[in-house]
């Protein structure tokens, strides 16, 4: 069966992924301190995946938004440590307390420095299907974590699942004083994503749906429900982005040794959006002609995108993960 070889060429080009894939170097670029974005409202970048000794773990951007009584965070981080370290970084912009940890999806870098980050009184809220997702999976994921970052970088990391549950749609919340709205927009890059949109400022944290520059992870996803995410996404008409994982700046013009993190407008969207309906289009061609996933592999590049982190690595991962869900939908129709 054509699914089973599939499956196997995705296991070897998973381990040269891991094996291959070395941004170490970049981890210097991405500051510790947040940058401001707009009132109240901070992001703090992190250099792009895969995690490593060098980086922590820490691989995705954390969203830190101030309130007039408190603060919320968007996806805390990997580990205790770099817990520790956002709660620094926190302190130095206000006093105020944090009150509530939202979590886009279920992968370790970004959650498992909830428990540290949200301490007693935060309440930590993610969709029903991360909740799951992390209740069956966590313990794994935290052992795989360890594994690539390092017994140093993950000592004393809880797993801490989510108090609260938001379900599909769209979810309004008001947490120290500020207002945001929570979108469940379906399974795309996970079975649970969720995104904050801050009511105020306009600014969306679109978590895993959205990156910069960095070639998107689809071992979860499910491209055409992402496709039709990153459509809700555009509906909101955000006035700034802040993408999951992003190459700072634009990588060539760090002069200070510092890569400001200054937000990125909707045309990011569409660029994510581009990425993967050309691949969708490439792969669906040669499947509908009866072409084997080796076909498509290849002549499937796709030039336009080259240049993002990842893509030699990601693109014949990617190319194989969309032929199997072509696959499963034919299988699924007759």
């Amino acid at each position: 069966m054509r699914s089973v070889r599939i499956w196997r060429c995705l296991a070897g080009w998973l381990g040269a992924c891991l094996a291959a894939t070395s941004l170490d170097a970049l981890a210097a670029e991405y500051p510790a301190a947040p940058t401001r974005l707009a009132p109240g409202v901070y992001a703090r970048g992190a250099p792009p995946g895969p995690p490593s000794p060098a980086n922590r773990g820490r691989t995705n951007s954390t969203g830190i938004l101030v309130g007039s009584t408190g603060v919320v965070v968007v996806d805390p981080g990997p580990s205790r440590a770099e817990g520790l370290r956002l709660l620094r970084a926190i302190r130095r912009l206000t006093p105020k307390p944090v009150v509530a940890v939202v979590l886009t999806h279920a992968h370790p870098e970004n959650v498992l420095a909830a428990d540290t980050v949200a301490g007693r009184s935060a309440v930590v809220v993610a969709q029903a299907r991360t909740y799951a997702l992390m209740r069956d999976r966590c313990s794994e994921c935290l052992q795989r974590l360890i594994g690539l970052a390092g017994q140093p970088a993950m000592v004393g990391t809880n797993i801490r699942l989510p108090d609260q549950t938001v379900g599909d749609g769209v979810t309004e919340r008001v947490w120290g004083g500020r207002r945001v709205r929570l979108v469940a927009t379906g399974w795309g890059h996970t079975a649970g994503d969720l995104v904050v949109f801050d009511v105020a400022s306009g600014t969306l944290f679109a978590g895993g749906l959205v990156n910069r520059e960095v070639m998107p992870d689809m071992h979860e996803a499910r491209i055409r429900g992402w496709l039709a995410a990153l459509d809700t996404l555009s509906a909101l008409s955000p006035r700034r982005v802040v993408s999951g994982e992003r190459v700072a700046g634009k990588r060539a013009a760090v002069a200070s040794g510092r890569a400001e993190y200054r937000g990125d407008d909707i045309r990011l969207i569409g660029m994510t959006r581009d990425y993967l309906a050309d691949l969708l289009a490439r792969v669906e061609a040669t499947y509908r002609q009866q072409g084997s996933v080796f076909e498509v592999l290849a002549d499937g590049e796709l030039p336009r995108y080259a240049g993002w982190v990842r893509y030699g690595e990601a693109q014949p991962l990617n190319i194989q993960h969309v032929y199997a869900e072509l696959e499963k939908e034919d299988f699924a129709t007759r």
